[in-house]
């Protein structure tokens, strides 16, 4: 890679999603922790979205030099 840190947000992550991280991905980072139904998921998309993304930006905060 080009060293450039490269982080994917999804709704879910497969099991065999390791293959991206041999292709260089930095992580996977799942927006729906637990099963529910679509119509669920969809209604509280953002809120989930919103904590994903914290949670990968605390953990980019806490990598010395960023």
């Amino acid at each position: 890679g080009a060293g450039v840190p490269a982080v994917i947000l999804a709704g879910r992550v497969a099991r065999d999603a390791g293959v991206l991280l041999d292709a260089g991905i930095t992580a996977l980072v799942p927006i729906v922790h637990e099963p529910a139904p679509l119509p669920e998921v969809l209604a509280r998309g953002a809120e989930n979205l919103e904590r994903a993304t914290a949670t990968v930006l605390r953990l980019w905060a806490s990598v010395p030099g960023h």
